[in-house]
């Protein structure tokens, strides 16, 4: 929305440089035309955003799909800057936040995705993963 906009910008103007996204919060496209807007180069952000409960559910094609779906709201262009900085497991789906850990990490080695990050863990959970 422009309104969404307007404060990204002005939240652009007054230094932020880090912001947190989802496709849950439906804020990924006015976020990525802010930061167009701003002719700041994409690098100088840290851009975080999360692969959601529902794609964790449907497997490791979901949560890529889900990955390339923020990015393309994102529309942060083919310049090198078409890559999310972390992305959240927000939430350790039983029985699927390891699958998706994993295919998250195969987009980190193609530099979709610079960093991963955990949410709402719990020591079992996290155990799960090591």
């Amino acid at each position: 929305t422009e309104e969404g906009e307007s404060i990204v910008l002005n939240a652009i103007a007054a230094g932020y440089r880090h912001f947190d996204t989802a496709s849950y919060y439906e804020n990924e496209k006015v976020l990525g035309q802010a930061l167009k807007k701003s002719s700041i180069p994409r690098n100088e952000f840290f851009i975080c955003s999360k692969v959601w409960n529902d794609a964790q559910r449907k497997g490791r094609e979901a949560v890529r799909g889900s990955v390339e779906k923020s990015l393309a709201a994102f529309d942060f262009g083919d310049d090198g800057g078409c890559y999310i900085d972390l992305l959240l497991v927000h939430w350790p789906v039983p029985g699927y936040h390891v699958e998706t850990y994993k295919e998250l990490e195969l987009m980190c080695k193609e530099g979709t995705i610079r960093s991963i990050g955990l949410s709402n863990y719990k020591e079992k959970d996290f155990n799960e993963l090591v």
